[in-house]
């Protein structure tokens, strides 16, 4: 008999392998053994189904056995699993997709959850522009589903103040937070996502042991009372204030008015963003049945420095007071003029008689001698000469 060439052997044995593990001719079983580098993109993206799902569950295992990975690796990886939801079809197998990668984050170490989470993002806001209204809603609901589980995973790590400010800091990228810097219009769209379903993915978790506390949320809400203030997008400013403010828990009612109002008190806040903002404090304090809120602001009046030292004066009125006396000493004469047409000091009084009247006149000497209208000699010369 003829032996077979060991081509036909491993082709044979990859074929004898049972349906769990990932044939031998993909080099994915092979590899993952090794500890090599693995190229998903092509699994994860493939025309099939029961390819794609191979290919996720290595992708699965491959996580567990590697917490050392990178931010790069973390980018390539979310490539890969967002052009799987592109080849995805159907509600039912689209939804069970964007949960099993929604799940991946219990996998990644805690201290890297907030770096998985922002490759994610910065993936999704790169392809949002490229979607399409067939793909738009596959997507969304991807989004609504990894914002719910990591807001889950905040709750279960005890809300610590850093991971909540970075998960802000991730979720609200692209949002101005000054004058100078505004809204790129490449990731409104997916922004306004994250603002409408932010308190529908957040009230479960805050229901929740162990609670949420005031500070906790305030600092979730910052990047967005801060893009409030200073914003010129109004649909990003209506989304704002129609769905995240004034669908605020009345257990953090008071703490984001007083936020609110201060924001309207600045110096730089628009116009527009200021009453808008007032609106809502008030709109806020009727729905909850609240007192009204006073605030304590910061007083704006600047001292001089000299002022400051001495602790003396409010700076305007010492300088100013600094300048007339300066004006003062430079100028020869103050006063008026008399009969003679001869100037007189400040505070040198004399009577001037009134030949019509009889009466008399004390001058105060408190105005500045009138200018002298120069006399035009060429036209008094052209009158002489007709």
């Amino acid at each position: 008999a003829v032996r077979p060439s060991a081509s036909k052997r491993c082709a044979a044995g990859a074929m004898a392998e049972p349906d769990g593990k990932e044939r031998a001719e993909d080099g994915v079983g092979q590899d993952v053994r090794k500890q090599q580098p693995l190229n998903f993109g092509k699994r994860l993206a493939h025309t099939e189904k029961t390819v794609r799902d191979r290919g996720f569950k290595t992708l699965k295992s491959w996580l567990e056995k590697h917490p050392e990975l990178d931010r790069l690796d973390y980018l390539k990886i979310w490539k890969g699993l967002y052009f799987g939801m592109w080849m995805s079809d159907k509600r039912h197998v689209q939804q069970e997709l964007a949960v099993h990668m929604a799940f991946l984050i219990n996998i990644i170490p805690a201290k890297k959850q907030f770096v998985w989470l922002d490759t994610f993002w910065e993936i999704v806001q790169e392809g949002w522009e490229k979607l399409d209204k067939w793909r738009m809603n596959k997507y969304l609901l991807l989004v609504r589903i990894v914002m719910a589980e990591a807001f889950k995973s905040l709750r279960i790590g005890g809300w610590d103040l850093q991971q909540v400010k970075a998960m802000a800091s991730t979720y609200t990228r692209g949002l101005p937070q000054r004058r100078k810097k505004d809204m790129h219009t490449q990731v409104a769209g997916i922004l306004m996502q994250f603002n409408r379903t932010l308190w529908d993915e957040l009230r479960p978790q805050l229901e929740l042991e162990p609670a949420a506390t005031t500070e906790t949320i305030l600092a979730l809400l910052e990047p967005l009372c801060a893009a409030a203030e200073v914003t010129s997008n109004g649909a990003v400013l209506k989304i704002l204030h129609e769905y995240v403010f004034r669908r605020v828990p009345e257990k953090f009612a008071s703490a984001l008015i007083e936020r609110l109002l201060k924001g309207a008190a600045l110096k730089n806040t628009e116009p527009d963003n200021r009453k808008a903002l007032y609106d809502t404090a008030e709109a806020i304090e009727t729905l909850h049945q609240l007192p009204p809120t006073e605030v304590k602001l910061p007083s704006v009046t600047k001292k001089r420095r000299r002022d400051a030292a001495e602790g003396t004066g409010d700076g305007k009125t010492a300088k100013k007071k600094k300048k007339i006396k300066k004006v003062a000493a430079d100028r020869k004469y103050v006063g008026r003029r008399d009969a003679d047409k001869n100037y007189f000091g400040k505070g040198d009084a004399i009577k001037q008689y009134d030949s019509k009247k009889g009466d008399s006149k004390q001058l105060a000497g408190k105005r500045k001698p009138g200018r002298v209208k120069a006399k035009n000699k060429s036209k008094k010369a052209q009158r002489k000469r007709r």
